[in-house]
């Protein structure tokens, strides 16, 4: 189910970019979100009818998906039509700060929803997509997009890969970013599939990852101070050096709250990074090819995610949890190297 979300993910994220830039930005918010609220609706019809298959988890992720993949473009397009470029990475960082937030009260919650039975997440889920289609009638001054030059669709999706392959910082970055992000989509299964085999009921679970969400809020608070006194390079080899220990630590360290604690370190470092990164992209690129070169960064970077929960299912039933956490210790280890041998740089 996670490599089939992904997958659908980075296939579709191409032509959600080139969406972001030809469609207006309010139906294509509220759209996406409202066809999420169906979708998981859905799984709460079948649930309680007692017909929910397989097939129809894996055909909702992809939907799922989909429309993220257009929203996701559209909501930095339009955070880049409305914040000065030099408070770009300050407000992507609070940005992530909104997602922290939510995954302080989300994770535990959904775990204890779970608890009272398994159609009471996916019912709150619905219900949550509904309210973010609603509360988008009522941004006031949202950017209206599809502003560019109109090509064709072809030459669009072709346009974002073009800009990025241009630059020697996106290239490097994005190789970088790509290791990254086939790690950590794997880490979550693990945490989770390792937690289930041990016993530990899903209240901890939700607990311990939203202690993750303290360090992605703590990056975002500190992003501004990093932004001035740490060059970029150096936040990036210093991230993956803080993912390898933090990593290599819970391969010894098994307990749930102990992974969630690690997690946090890792993501207070990653926050003001990823911040960083997007804003020195969106700074460079011109506005009619925000949407396509968002996406086709998302795209770069996200292309062997899907690979990421595979690797680790795979891992996990033949060497266990502590051997399959230290081997992504490894390679996130190695990236560091790499990053720390041939730094990235901002192109002139």
């Amino acid at each position: 189910m996670a490599f089939a979300g992904l997958a659908t993910g980075t296939v579709l994220r191409l032509p959600g970019g080139v969406l972001a830039d030809r469609w207006p930005l309010r139906p294509l918010l509220i759209g996406s979100e409202t066809v999420r609220a169906v979708v998981t609706g859905s799984l709460v019809v079948a649930v309680l009818v007692g017909r929910l298959t397989f097939a129809h988890l894996l055909v909702a992720a992809m939907v799922s998906a989909a429309c993220a993949v257009c929203a996701d473009p559209a909501q930095t397009v339009a955070v880049r039509q409305v914040v000065p470029a030099g408070q770009l990475p300050h407000a992507l960082a609070q940005n992530e700060a909104r997602g922290h937030v939510a995954g302080l009260g989300g994770q535990p919650l959904g775990g204890w929803l779970y608890g009272l039975g398994a159609v009471v997440p996916l019912a709150a889920h619905a219900v949550s997509s509904a309210v973010s289609a609603w509360t988008v009638v009522f941004v006031r001054r949202l950017p209206a997009g599809g502003r560019g030059v109109r090509h064709p669709v072809w030459s669009d999706l072709r346009g974002g890969l073009r800009f990025v392959w241009r630059s020697r910082f996106l290239r490097s970055t994005l190789a970088v970013a790509a290791a990254f992000q086939f790690v950590f989509a794997g880490l979550g299964l693990l945490i989770v599939a390792g937690a289930a085999a041990d016993g530990t009921p899903a209240v901890h679970v939700g607990t311990a990852l939203a202690l993750a969400g303290v360090g992605g809020l703590l990056g975002a608070w500190a992003t501004p101070f990093v932004q001035r006194r740490i060059p970029f390079a150096a936040l990036v080899s210093g991230f993956g050096w803080t993912g390898a220990g933090c990593l290599a630590l819970m391969a010894v360290l098994p307990h749930v709250y102990a992974a969630g604690a690690l997690l946090a370190v890792v993501y207070a470092v990653a926050t003001p990074a990823n911040a960083m990164l997007v804003a020195a992209q969106m700074a460079a690129t011109p506005e009619h090819l925000q949407g396509r070169v968002v996406s086709a960064a998302m795209l770069v970077a996200g292309c062997v995610a899907p690979l990421g929960p595979l690797a680790a299912g795979a891992l996990f039933d033949r060497v266990g949890r502590p051997a399959t956490v230290a081997a992504f210790a490894v390679l996130t280890a190695l990236v560091a190297v790499a990053t720390h041998l041939r730094p990235p740089t901002v192109d002139p």
